[in-house]
């Protein structure tokens, strides 16, 4: 099954940015996931050092920049969502594929991930 998410780097530029740079790597391919809640993450056996240590980021409702390594509270604006008390950055959406969302469970695996656009606007740190 073949879906699409668009990952918003306006609302969380670092986290999106971050998986894309991971989706790129082939970091995902074959990795399985693990749901907790409405929250899709995949599994503690994807390799942590292939990415870049990225901080807690999470975009309040009616604010105009994300809040970093702080977890929010519902009563703080998330929104309506209900992710475990603001744990989770939230840095894309469903844009196909929506229907089987509710289906997806721990243990499933993800065959491959390809980003099919965008990837001239990902803009890595420099090493150093």
């Amino acid at each position: 099954m073949c879906k699409q998410v668009t990952v918003d780097g306006y609302s969380a530029p670092l986290t999106a940015g971050n998986f894309a740079k991971l989706v790129v790597d082939g970091a995902y391919d074959g990795a399985k996931l693990n749901t907790i809640n409405q929250a899709v993450i995949t599994d503690d056996g994807l390799d942590k050092n292939a990415g870049y240590s990225v901080p807690l980021e999470i975009m309040p409702s009616e604010q105009f920049e994300p809040l970093y390594r702080t977890k929010l509270s519902i009563q703080s604006g998330l929104g309506g969502l209900s992710f475990d008390e603001g744990q989770f950055s939230v840095f894309g959406y469903a844009t196909s594929g929506r229907d089987i969302l509710s289906q997806i469970k721990t243990g499933d695996v993800i065959r491959s991930a390809k980003m099919v656009d965008g990837q001239d606007r990902l803009i890595l740190p420099t090493q150093s």
